[in-house]
């Protein structure tokens, strides 16, 4: 398979290579005399390779599309290695509580890529990973670590695996499971795929108090309904420019009154800024730029389905996972497992 990656270098994914991540009988190369032309897999049909991408995505109405927009907007603004921080790396092993030992050599399947913030973590720990995005977002991790001899990366859709079951030994999604249409289908598609003694790390919004997550009042909500008709470049561009005169006076607004005020005054004026003056050390230009980046991703989600602790443990349950706990996390609860019931 030809592709090219960041550095607009050729690199050439063999049958050997395939074999390296497991996949001599599972996924099957089609080429032509240029080069590979698709991979055929026999239970999930032929994926076509489209700018060095297997695409086993076939639906033309993607309910992601603005998360491909987003993130090839913004596809190195949350890597630790751009930023200069380790917010990424912290808050990966913190909230799966899974260490380097562990995934190194393991198969971790990453469900729900984006620009590849997690990518980056999982590769430096010398885990074979095996990552994918329902939307075009893919093509904005293939451009920041394609050409990582480690990485597998794929378009998919987390209720179509093409992967036998019992195949991994970690399955990582954070960030994703709130924006399926379906997520108890789709936690339990993922854990068919993990091996009987596997490990899973799944999150997910938080219902309820604002006192135990960082997303914003239930107003944001009520004002994506409203825009919802906007294509996401002309919600993009919306956010974009009311950001230009408003970032500036909600950093005022944090900074200059006690935090038992601002957050009462913020609320009442109810316009969406996601402002971590407070809470991550970066410049006032990267502030602004990760303003507009997660208010856009909170404002043009098609689903976004928040849970309550009790609930998360039921879809636990639901999805057959042995030996989990349901607990506070960076993006409001994590559900950490070992183990599935046969």
């Amino acid at each position: 398979m030809l592709f090219l990656n960041g550095l607009n270098e050729l690199k050439v994914i063999t049958q050997e290579q395939l074999n390296k991540f497991g996949l001599e009988a599972v996924w099957e190369l089609q080429k032509d005399e240029t080069g590979c032309l698709a991979i055929f897999s026999p239970l999930f049909g032929r994926a076509e390779i489209k700018g060095g991408i297997p695409r086993f995505v076939k639906s033309a109405d993607n309910y992601s599309e603005n998360f491909g927009f987003q993130w090839k907007k913004f596809a190195k603004t949350q890597l630790d290695s751009y930023s200069g921080i380790t917010l990424t790396s912290d808050r990966f092993f913190k909230d799966t509580q899974w260490s380097q030992a562990d995934l190194k050599g393991r198969r971790v399947l990453e469900i729900g890529s984006g620009a590849g913030r997690f990518t980056e973590i999982l590769l430096s720990t010398g885990a074979l990973v095996y990552s994918f995005d329902y939307s075009a977002a893919v093509e904005a991790n293939f451009a920041n670590h394609g050409h990582h001899e480690n990485l597998l990366l794929f378009q998919g859709s987390v209720y179509e695996i093409p992967f036998p079951d019992d195949f991994f030994d970690f399955i990582f999604c954070f960030g994703v499971l709130q924006h399926t249409p379906d997520p108890p289908m789709a936690l339990s598609c993922m854990v068919k795929k993990m091996k009987p003694e596997g490990k899973i790390a799944v999150d997910n919004y938080p219902a309820g108090s604002s006192k135990i997550t960082k997303r914003p009042n239930s107003n944001y909500r009520k004002v994506a309904r409203r825009l919802s008709f906007l294509s996401p470049k002309n919600l993009f561009q919306f956010v974009r420019f009311y950001h230009q005169f408003w970032f500036p006076i909600d950093t005022l607004i944090r900074t200059k009154l006690p935090p038992t005020l601002y957050p009462k005054v913020l609320h009442h004026i109810g316009i969406p800024c996601f402002n971590y003056v407070h809470t991550i050390p970066l410049s006032y230009k990267q502030l602004k730029e990760w303003a507009i980046l997660d208010t856009f991703d909170a404002l043009g989600a098609t689903y976004d389905k928040p849970v309550t602790q009790g609930e998360f443990k039921a879809l636990g349950e639901q999805a057959q996972i042995l030996n989990f706990e349901v607990a506070l996390a960076f993006n409001g609860f994590v559900l950490r497992g070992k183990g599935k019931r046969e």
